[in-house]
């Protein structure tokens, strides 16, 4: 979370490929995954989707340890979704009933959201807050909504620092989060004062770009050129769309 949202340094080839390349390729690649079915192209895709974090600088381990994270954070919910979804019966407790069609549901979210999570953190990583909204408005989205996403994607680092300092505050004091009353008053305290302080430093954040003369967009030193690298990218990435496109549609 923090390498997508601080935006971490990779190497050369990562950094010389447009933004706008990327952020394409991201949307696509999510839109495919999204729609496909068949095992032998979701395996595909969570192949190419380890390949490409490898290839832009990422350790083994991270990416691992990414992929446990994601599926540690999904096991609560694709638990329920073969005893919900109507199909034939696998296994039977009483009035409880594991269905196949649950199962093979299970799988293929979970697969799908590693892959674009995987995916999507390998290619932007690199790319910071002011580039990212630059590409964003160089790609017709409405100016407004490219500069609000830009600001979220900068300032969830501070409330999250934000949240931490008071966290810590709590410690100091020997706080234990216990199931009764006070901690829920506690946590209802915590959140009150992170929405406050978040307000406050908005609007010294508001005053310092006044003050520096900010007219609604960030200027930005160079300027965004496809390039070789671009078309090296994108080649092999509508390969890789095919192969896709091949394994889940072929006879």
């Amino acid at each position: 979370m923090n390498e997508l949202i601080c935006g971490a340094s990779g190497p050369k080839w990562v950094a010389r490929v447009d933004p706008r390349s990327r952020l394409i390729a991201v949307f696509v690649f999510c839109v495919l995954v999204g729609i496909l079915r068949a095992w032998e192209a979701l395996w595909a895709a969570m192949i190419a989707s380890v390949i490409s974090a490898l290839a832009a600088g990422r350790s083994p381990r991270s990416v691992a340890g990414q992929v446990l994270s994601v599926t540690l954070a999904l096991t609560p919910l694709l638990a329920t979704v073969p005893f919900s979804t109507p199909g034939e019966v696998w296994k039977k407790w009483g009035k409880f009933s594991i269905t196949r069609e649950g199962l093979v549901v299970s799988g293929q979210i979970l697969l799908k959201v590693n892959c674009l999570v995987v995916f999507t953190t390998s290619l932007l990583r690199s790319v910071d807050e002011i580039r990212m909204g630059h590409a964003l408005a160089h790609l017709r989205i409405p100016k407004k909504l490219a500069l609000l996403l830009t600001f979220v994607y900068r300032y969830l680092t501070v409330i999250l620092y934000e949240y931490e300092s008071l966290r810590r505050s709590m410690r100091a004091r020997a706080f234990r989060a216990r199931l009764n009353m006070h901690t829920l008053r506690t946590f209802g305290y915590l959140v009150a004062v992170l929405v406050a302080r978040s307000y406050d430093r908005s609007q010294r954040i508001l005053a310092a770009m006044k003050c520096r003369g900010f007219t609604g967009e960030f200027p930005l030193l160079f300027h965004f050129r496809y390039g070789i690298p671009d078309l090296v990218f994108l080649a092999v990435f509508v390969l890789i769309l095919v192969i896709f496109a091949w394994l889940e549609w072929r006879p």
